[in-house]
């Protein structure tokens, strides 16, 4: 399947070094900025900020046509911020802004190793993701927060794959968030080193089931046989070849009405099927005339608990191939996020329909 936008190849924004540069000319020689490594708290006038976990991992963004999978991978950074001090402060890393610094946003750096000057040098600057039309469906906070008193509060900071061979980050957390009256920025640090493998996320199999907040499905079956067709001109028969039937049923548990997309719709981001390689498989096309017994054809609506069974069919997958890998968009079934369903494969000759078997008993005649 060809996208018509992916999700968003990340790079360094052109004003975010000389921006950075300026930031900390601004820093004064004498100041010496809270700094701690992940895992402690990093406080400044009763605001403390912890580092819980780092992670670098493909992660599903959310477009106008549905969800994908980034390209490269993010490293995940997760934060606790809490206020024990004794006015509120506004948690703000800045998200809309067309520009950052160590005064305004979260950033992240590749740590100097033993000199560890501070500031961070700006050349050291790991870009953070830009998703402008995408959104992360995971990310807790995306908009400005006030934390009372005794609030604490979660957040998911996102930021481009380290260079190779980083050893050591630092990652800086802007003075606002520690009060208005705050003037230096704090500093975690932690030590980095990229798994020999990133595990791609999870996916289900035949009878296992994909759940969300809105719906579920289930992977009925797969196989390869000849499907039963109806053309409205010429009568039922059946299709020319084998052909990969994938069957799932779909069921509303919201509270909320749902509409549901059938196959052949192309509204959104049709169901992608690939194999053990990536290559993309073909989805089974008919003419208008061609009706299939048994598959959904018009939109509908899924009220709360109702369920619809469905199946998708797609081109036999060609010999070699052992692992069949299917993605399907969560806007399919009004809602979000991304199906994956991952199968073995197996070649396999079908046998004839009995109605096929006896014409070609009739053409031996």
């Amino acid at each position: 399947m060809t996208r018509t936008a992916c999700p968003p190849a990340i790079r360094l924004p052109r004003w975010i070094l000389p921006t950075l540069l300026a930031a900390i000319l601004l820093v004064p020689a004498c100041a010496k900025p809270p700094e701690g490594p992940m895992g402690t708290p990093v406080e400044q006038n009763g605001v403390s900020v912890t580092l819980q976990r780092a992670s670098l991992e493909y992660i599903d963004l959310e477009g106008p046509t549905g969800a994908a999978r980034t390209q490269a991978p993010v490293l995940l950074l997760d934060v606790l911020v809490r206020n024990d001090g004794e006015a509120p402060v506004r948690y703000d890393l800045n998200w809309a802004a067309t520009q950052a610094s160590q005064g305004t946003s979260a950033l992240l750096f590749v740590d100097d190793g033993e000199d560890k000057a501070r500031p961070p040098r700006a050349d050291n600057a790991i870009p953070p993701v830009t998703l402008g039309a995408w959104r992360y469906l995971d990310d807790p906070v995306t908009e400005a927060v006030v934390l009372q008193p005794g609030d604490t509060l979660e957040d998911r900071i996102l930021f481009q794959r380290p260079p190779a061979g980083a050893a050591s980050l630092v990652l800086s957390m802007p003075p606002r968030i520690f009060g208005s009256d705050t003037r230096m920025p704090a500093y975690i640090t932690f030590r980095f080193a990229e798994p020999a493998e990133i595990p791609e996320p999870p996916a289900i199999g035949v009878g296992e089931v994909f759940e969300n907040d809105d719906f579920t499905l289930r992977i009925d079956g797969v196989a390869v046989d000849y499907i039963r067709l109806n053309d409205t001109t010429r009568g039922e028969g059946f299709s020319d070849s084998p052909l990969l039937r994938i069957g799932y049923t779909v069921r509303n548990v919201s509270e909320s009405t749902l509409r549901y997309l059938p196959p052949r719709s192309s509204s959104a981001d049709v169901p992608r099927l690939t194999d053990q390689d990536g290559n993309a498989l073909s989805r089974a096309s008919f003419g208008p005339n061609i009706v299939v017994p048994g598959q959904q054809r018009d939109t509908r609506q899924l009220a709360p608990g109702e369920q619809v069974e469905d199946f998708l069919l797609f081109e036999r997958p060609p010999r070699g191939t052992d692992a069949l890998h299917l993605y399907i968009v969560g806007q399919r079934f009004g809602s979000t996020g991304l199906v994956r369903a991952h199968f073995p494969y197996t070649w396999t000759e079908p046998e004839l329909p009995p109605e096929l078997a006896e014409d070609n008993d009739d053409d031996d005649d």
